[in-house]
């Protein structure tokens, strides 16, 4: 790095844990900022340890009615845990355990790594209650820290009969966390232009995949490919061999749903019963999906139109679409404003609607925040409190504090699932042709795909399920989900042929336990083995 180019260090976050053959190594957090001089960046580190032997407990073979012996050692959590839901007031049970899991590059190297697992029990629940293994939405979030709040969000019959496990998958939380995204790489992300594949766009998305592939293979070394949604679906079959278990009970959404379906295609006749809500299908490229991601957001913005203009005093106007429009392209002709906690450009406008549509209860909030932006904007009057408003939000999107590190968990599983590698330049004509189909989030949606541009090769990419002798399984899918979109998770629901397809008329991301039709078929299904009807659809 050349001494005019501000310094680029990974934040004051969690420290990355590296494991070695002699000892146990830690790359302590350096204090994030943006200085000019010399790159000093922490030294070199490799996550997790090569292997001299197997990484933990065999599997039984499959069909012998062989049942593994429990290896884990449940006990206090090494860092305090929440045991109350503040939402809720409900009090839980909670202890952690740590599984070793080996991953093996296909070049033959291979380390083993720490997952943490979080249990919650009621306290009715006894030590050997069936857990329910919930898998988190979002691959970066520390799931385990939020335990007591992922129990109290099932209904009570769920948690009336399982013990609620959250596991942070390697590479995140206390799984041996991975944390190499600088926060001035969240920064970029959070001003990108609304068309990201064209111009100077162009090269400001560029420039962000290069530092992100930079800071992480410094930070990662030569093992960052092996943190995959593959890698992550076998560390799941010995995790259930470490809990003694015959087979699993999953419950996932989003990227959790789609995990859980590589569970299944991978080892059908290991879990019992799979709850999968809103997960994207893996056939679909992420060119594809972020066409249909944008098309969906197309009539979630639709709906949240309606939803604004139907109630008194629209802080959008009578034609909130329109009033969007003209935002976006006023941020874009004057490069952005600058806002009380940062730049606002019109990429920060749809970023923000793009992660925020997926929640009709914050629609009112995010309509004031975009229309007192837009009215300021239109009238020539002080934007520095609006902007800083929408940017507000946007952080809050992202994560708040904690923003660099999800991008990091969302970044690692998402490029290593995928083997596309297309600049933003090469984005340009799939852009042009979205603006078609969806003229606000269209050219986008797509050009976020080159952040995985300059990434190393993937060794497992996704592909398609096909699942044959797998157990019933509840596939859960909103009509206008902007996050999941329904396209996609129909298509799971063919690629698995002992599925069954709850749709629920709404915008919602993630459909249980928010809406009642869907919970009452899920717990149906998870305490009494029920399925509904295929391609039941709930009211909204």
């Amino acid at each position: 790095m050349t001494s005019a180019r501000p310094r680029r260090t990974p934040g004051a976050r969690a420290a990355l844990t590296v494991l070695s053959t002699l000892a146990v190594l830690s790359v302590l957090s350096v204090l994030a900022g943006c200085t000019a001089g010399p790159s000093d960046r922490p030294a070199l580190a490799t996550w997790g340890a090569p292997t001299g032997g197997t990484g933990g407990s065999g599997t039984a073979a499959p069909g012998t009615g062989v049942v593994p012996a429990p290896t884990v050692r449940w006990q206090e959590c090494p860092e305090r845990v929440p045991e109350i839901d503040p939402g809720t007031g409900l009090t839980f049970r909670v202890d952690c355990a740590q599984v070793p899991v080996e991953r093996s590059s296909l070049g033959g190297s291979s380390i083993v790594a720490r997952m943490q697992l979080t249990r919650a029990r009621t306290a009715e629940l006894p030590e050997d209650a069936v857990p329910l293994i919930v898998l988190p939405d979002e691959p970066g979030r520390p799931a385990g820290d939020q335990v007591a709040t992922v129990a109290a969000g099932l209904t009570e019959d769920v948690r009336g009969r399982y013990a609620v496990v959250v596991p942070d998958l390697v590479g995140t939380g206390r799984s041996d966390g991975v944390d190499c995204v600088a926060d001035e790489s969240v920064d970029t992300l959070s001003t990108l232009a609304a068309d990201p594949t064209s111009g100077a766009g162009a090269t400001r998305l560029d420039r962000l995949a290069r530092d992100l592939t930079f800071d992480c293979s410094e930070i990662v070394g030569g093992t960052l490919s092996l943190v995959d949604s593959a890698a992550a679906a076998g560390d799941l079959e010995t995790v259930r061999v470490a809990l003694g278990l015959p087979e699993l009970t999953l419950l996932g959404r989003g990227f959790g749903a789609t995990l859980a379906g590589l569970v299944i295609d991978r080892t059908p006749d290991r879990v019992t019963a799979a709850v999968l809500d809103a997960p994207f299908d893996p056939s679909v490229g992420p060119t594809g999906r972020a066409a249909d991601r944008a098309r969906a957001a197309e009539a979630a913005f639709d709906d949240f139109a309606a939803a604004c203009t139907t109630g008194p005093d629209c802080p959008l106007g009578p034609d909130p679409r329109g009033r969007i429009t003209e935002l976006v392209a006023g941020l874009e002709e004057t490069g952005g404003v600058r806002g009380s906690v940062g730049s606002v450009t019109g990429g920060t406008v749809l970023l923000t609607l793009l992660l925020s549509l997926g929640e009709p209860a914050g629609w009112p909030e995010l309509a004031a925040a975009v229309g007192a932006l837009a009215d300021a904007v239109s009238a020539g009057t002080p934007t520095r409190a609006p902007a800083g408003v929408v940017r507000s939000l946007l952080q809050d999107r992202l994560g708040g504090d904690a923003a660099a590190t999800l991008m990091t968990g969302r970044l690692l599983y998402a490029c290593n699932d995928t083997a596309d590698r297309l600049p933003a330049a090469q984005l340009a004509p799939a852009a042009q042709q979205m603006r078609a189909e969806a003229p606000l989030f269209g050219a986008f949606s797509v050009g976020l795909v080159a952040l995985c541009s300059t990434w190393p090769a993937a060794e497992r990419a996704l592909t398609g399920f096909s699942v044959a002798g797998a157990a019933p399984i509840l596939v859960l899918a909103a009509a206008d989900d902007p996050v999941a979109p329904a396209v996609g998770v129909q298509a799971v629901a063919r690629q698995l042929p002992s599925s069954v397809l709850v749709t629920w008329r709404s915008a919602q991301h993630g459909s249980y336990p928010v809406s009642g039709c869907v919970s009452a078929a899920v717990d149906a299904y998870l305490t009494d083995g029920h399925l509904p009807p295929d391609r039941t659809v709930c009211p909204p």
